[in-house]
């Protein structure tokens, strides 16, 4: 038997095996990827990756198994080694894909707390994409948004480091399990700062320095790394220090593998090669282009073979790159197929798919995950509703449109992508046709071009259609108050499209109005932000502000619902509202967990990811912005603006419930070591009359540092239920270490000093401090260190 056929082989012996008796031809193929449709049949030497073709085609998982079960023997059948292909797909709240499930999206996810959720959503998820054989992920987003003008802010657990280090963690696990044979690989995408970029525009030049790029950018990188086997990382499509990302052996390999210890490969961003030509204008043609990227360190070209394929092979057989790095490339993509198990078994799991799909439990889990993200930011104690007889209306674009739930990189988001590009075409007849999704599956067929209200209608259909449980925040509210009336008020795009009459009219005659304002979250010109869409305001679109102000101005009872990646950033919302609930973007059970928000079936316990500062000019802040930044750092000036009253709405880490809670009894204790592991640990009882989760945060401040320091840094929290007049322990098990920072010299230290912890429910709410003196400054292993403290519950 040939080594690389046995499976009691390590992967990189087989790989090794493997790798020495293709040819060159057939090694180039295994680090391209290309778009692929069942049936093609033109397939030479095998392929790296394959995404699906025709995806929105396939009306059933069975559909979509039976397609990449032959798409595998067509691979195969055309590879001397009979190779399988790695297929992937999108899976940032849920695989792309027809009957899969919609979880809540990462910010929605960010503001929940709540890893637990994650993990147990990327179980689930991970169940959908064995079954039909996707068996790798381009999902989780690891970005770090300072700068809300950015498009897909959505995509992330919000600016916090910490934060999304713990939540990524959790989704690398659930998805990649244990054995990596029985789940599918995650992406860590984008390295690295692609979200840091000039004026928050995609793809721009990323200005950051090499401290916050190694300690804040690369943190959730390095934890997913670390403590969670990532599987795959994907470049940033800008650039950083005058190189693109793709093309760049500092950031690629310096830093990715020889600092944070990545092993796997690197897949390109889709068309990230050919930028470098016609964008960033670093090579001449593809060929350099090709080479420029092999050398730095760039494994697997997605999502078609350009820069990969003829160029490439002719900058090899010019000698501009040698066939050792070829094989360093080619051997990553054997080795991590061979992790997969793709050898012994690359086939959709059949026997899997009934129970994927089609488990009542993943709808219950779906629905419990939206009502954890549900945060209420304002509560003059209207709510919870409890008079149902209470005259209502509800106002607002977003109130009663089922798309403006659903965030993009959804299956809903895809579909509605693909109906952006049938626009495009217009009456004419392309080359290639372009699916219709909702024509070729019984609705009625389309004229173009069609108003952004005719998608949103169509898209609704196709909701109702495969979501019947879906409903509109209005349909969901009118369940439980039936003399309930909806006035959209105004367009979420058109500003020139309003009817501020009608829903004034309408609120000064309601007991008690439901304000449904945000955005809609998706590609093209049919929506407000995602990726590629970036915007100069980060407040309500179009004509939304000022419907907001009416509204507000003429109810007698106000209750602001907004739907968004963002938070509401609208000063005459958080003085005049009588209660304001961020939804986030929480897809497929969004309206259900609204409202039993609302009546109080689901007491809220979501917590900001960001700090919602007062203006829409005063971005970015950021909760840990360094000493002398800081507004509470000290100076008269530092980190003010002259012309606003007060920096910030709402901190990082704030949310309010329906009872309240006590916190005592804070101690540390340490176990001595030069580098210590401290136990932090308080009580927290519920001193309320109802059950309510409480989300318990610990951070830590490094008091003088010989570098310049934040002012604080989320080290750790947990979210916890307590029944009424309960109590429980919260520890922290926190490693000193995760406070070290590198020197002048670049060596990671822990530095001799006072380190202050507080402990609170929110990032400006203390509670209680201690101070921990460290007595001596200690070289650290950084490999090892701490990312977030470890929090248990008794």
């Amino acid at each position: 038997m040939e080594k690389y056929l046995d499976s009691t082989l390590s992967p990189a012996e087989r790989a090794a095996d493997l790798l020495s008796r293709m040819t060159r031809e057939e090694k180039l193929k295994q680090i391209q990827c290309r778009i692929y449709k069942a049936g093609e049949g033109d397939l030479k030497d095998g392929m790296g990756e394959i995404f699906v073709e025709g995806l929105l085609e396939h009306v059933t998982p069975e559909n979509t198994a039976a397609a990449i079960r032959q798409i595998q023997e067509e691979c195969m059948n055309s590879s001397r080694f009979r190779i399988p292909a790695i297929v992937h797909n999108e899976a940032l709240s849920g695989v792309l894909m027809e009957q899969a499930s919609s979880f809540p999206t990462s910010i929605s996810l960010g503001a929940s707390f709540s890893p637990d959720t994650v993990q147990d959503m990327m179980d689930r998820v991970r169940r959908q994409m064995v079954s039909v054989g996707f068996r790798h992920a381009l999902s989780p987003v690891l970005d770090i948004p300072r700068d809300l003008r950015w498009g897909r802010v959505s995509e992330t657990y919000g600016n916090d480091p910490t934060l999304s280090a713990a939540m990524s963690v959790a989704f690398v696990k659930g998805l990649q399990t244990d054995d990596l044979k029985n789940g599918a690989s995650a992406t860590g995408k984008h390295f690295l700062a692609y979200s840091q970029t000039e004026g928050g525009l995609n793809m721009n030049k990323s200005v950051v320095d090499e401290r916050d790029l190694r300690e804040v950018f690369a943190k959730p990188f390095e934890a997913a790394i670390r403590l969670a086997n990532l599987g795959t990382i994907m470049n940033s499509y800008s650039e950083v220090n005058g190189r693109p990302v793709c093309a760049s052996k500092k950031i690629l390999t310096d830093l990715l593998r020889d600092d944070l210890g990545f092993t796997g490969p690197v897949v390109s961003d889709y068309g990230s090669i050919e930028r470098l030509v016609f964008s960033f204008r670093t090579a001449e043609d593809l060929k350099e282009a090709a080479a420029q990227c092999l050398e730095a360190g760039l494994d697997l070209e997605c999502p078609n073979p350009l820069g990969y394929a003829e160029p490439l092979q002719q900058a090899l057989e010019e000698g501009r790159v040698t066939d050792e790095l070829l094989d360093r490339a080619c051997l990553r993509i054997l080795k991590f197929k061979f992790e997969l198990g793709l050898f012994e078994n690359c086939m959709p799991r059949d026997e899997m798919i009934k129970e994927a799909f089609r488990n009542p439990a993943h709808k219950e889990a779906n629905l419990k995950a939206a009502e954890k993200v549900m945060t209420l930011t304002k509560n003059n104690g209207i709510l919870p509703l409890t008079d149902k007889k209470l005259k209502v209306a509800v106002i607002g674009p977003t109130g009663n449109g089922l798309r403006f739930l659903y965030s993009g990189y959804t299956y809903t988001t895809l579909v509605d992508m693909n109906l952006g590009r049938l626009e495009m075409i217009g009456t004419e007849t392309p080359k290639r046709p372009v699916f219709d999704p909702l024509a070729e599956k019984g609705f009625p067929k389309r004229t173009y071009p069609f108003s952004h209200e005719q998608a949103i209608q169509w898209m609704d259909a196709r909701i109702r259609k495969y979501d019947p449980e879906a409903k509109t925040i209005f349909e969901a509210i009118r369940e439980e108050f039936p003399d309930a009336v909806y006035v959209e008020g105004c367009s979420f795009l058109n500003p020139e499209k309003t009817d501020f009459d009608t829903a004034v009219a309408a609120a000064a005659e309601a007991d008690l109005v439901f304000l449904t304002v945000g955005a809609k979250c998706g590609w093209g010109a049919h929506s407000n932000h995602a990726e590629g869409l970036d915007t100069r305001n980060i407040g309500l679109p179009a004509s939304q502000n000022e419907l907001a102000r009416r509204v507000l101005q003429a109810a007698k009872k106000c209750v602001v619902i907004h739907t968004d990646a963002r938070p509401l950033v609208h000063t005459d919302a958080y003085e005049k509202a009588d209660a304001i609930l961020e939804t986030w973007l929480p897809n497929t059970y969004g309206a259900a967990a609204v409202v039993n928000t609302l009546l109080g079936k689901n007491n809220p316990a979501g917590r900001l990811p960001f700090d919602v500062p007062y203006d829409e000019g005063m971005i970015p802040y950021y909760h840990y912005q360094h000493n002398g930044s800081h507004e509470y750092s000290g100076g008269a000036t530092a980190g003010l603006y002259g012309d606003a009253p007060k920096n910030l709405h709402r901190p990082f880490g704030f949310g309010l419930s329906y009872t309240t809670f006590e916190y005592s009894n804070m101690q540390l204790t340490s176990d001595g070591k030069e580098n210590p592991v401290l136990n932090i640990s308080v009580d927290v009882k519920n001193t309320g009359d109802r059950s309510g989760d409480e989300v318990v945060q610990l951070y830590a401040r490094d008091l003088i540092g010989s570098v310049i320091r934040p002012y604080q840094e989320l080290a750790g929290f947990k979210r916890i239920t307590l029944e009424p007049g309960q109590t429980k322990t919260v520890n922290f098990r926190l490693q000193l270490d995760q406070l070290a920072f590198r020197d002048e010299d670049g060596n990671w230290i822990l530095e001799a000093g006072d380190f202050a912890f507080y402990i609170g429910p929110d990032s400006r709410t203390r509670k209680d401090r201690i101070i921990f003196r460290q007595e001596k400054t200690v070289a650290i292993d950084y490999t090892k260190r701490g990312f977030y403290a470890e929090a248990t519950v008794k």
